[in-house]
């Protein structure tokens, strides 16, 4: 199984590439293709972006920003994410398969395909990461997330800097499986803020009950509760991997051990 392309083409400026996608529905924008792969589907132009300088992380005083083209790899190079927001990016990804996966996986892919099952996506959620579309523009992540945007090109990923800690936790069957489930949880200056992914469904914002851990001393008291907040507040789905009820407590004990993890940092 393997999709085929009638033509490829590197176009040497956004305008161009942007030009080329919006000819055809069939028209693709290539990433690292480690999923496009796995399936038979035929396409008309594979657009392949790698001429336009967006495999870069550069850094402001306000925000980094990672270039649509970045891979996992690059972000597990990348020195100041070792310790920024507890190194929570780099633990996200840094067990997904193996090196040589993560140096074709490009943060753009991930991130525009809205994949379920990504374990970068809630860390950037958490983070209040927001996104560089050439048409639509900058948004936040959640915005798009929860956008019908269809056709554009992401260009950037733009990660706030500050005094900030984060939390990642997964549960898998083994170590470089992808996640049954999920989730990440930042802190700023008292303020929470929680993300679940691997629902199986995409990852969301939790923020009633970010609101109500960011209110309240963490406690026995506030842990449970707010567990019920999460309950009451995130849908979980079964699929192949494990079921809704499995799901939900596997959430929970994650939450907690996170919540426990964060008071130690």
């Amino acid at each position: 199984m393997m999709f085929q392309l009638n033509d490829y083409i590197k176009p040497d400026s956004i305008d161009e590439a942007y030009k080329l996608l919006q000819k055809s529905k069939n028209n693709v924008i290539l990433g690292g293709n480690t999923f496009l792969k796995l399936s038979d589907k035929k396409y008309n132009i594979g657009i392949d972006l790698s001429n336009l300088n967006l495999n870069e992380i550069s850094k402001t005083e306000n925000e980094y920003e990672i270039g649509a083209y970045t891979t996992y790899g690059d972000i597990c190079r990348y020195e100041e994410f070792h310790s920024f927001a507890s190194g929570a990016l780099v633990r996200a990804i840094e067990n997904i398969v193996g090196s040589q996966f993560r140096n074709h996986v490009t943060v753009g892919a991930s991130v525009y395909s809205k994949y379920g099952f990504s374990d970068f996506i809630p860390v950037l959620l958490a983070l209040k990461a927001e996104v560089l579309l050439y048409n639509n523009g900058r948004m936040s992540l959640s915005e798009f997330l929860n956008s019908n945007i269809k056709r554009d090109i992401l260009l950037k990923v733009y990660i706030p800097i500050g005094d900030i800690k984060c939390i990642f936790k997964s549960f898998r069957s083994t170590k470089t499986d992808f996640s049954i489930v999920n989730l990440a949880l930042s802190e700023n200056n008292g303020s929470y803020l929680l993300a679940v992914g691997a629902r199986p469904s995409l990852a969301e914002l939790c923020p009633l009950t970010s609101k109500f851990l960011s209110e309240n001393k963490i406690d026995k008291t506030v842990i449970l509760k707010a567990k019920e907040l999460l309950f009451n507040e995130i849908s979980f789905g079964s699929n192949a991997k494990a079921s809704k009820e499995y799901r939900q407590k596997l959430a929970g004990n994650l939450f907690k051990k996170a919540l426990l993890e964060m008071e130690e940092l």
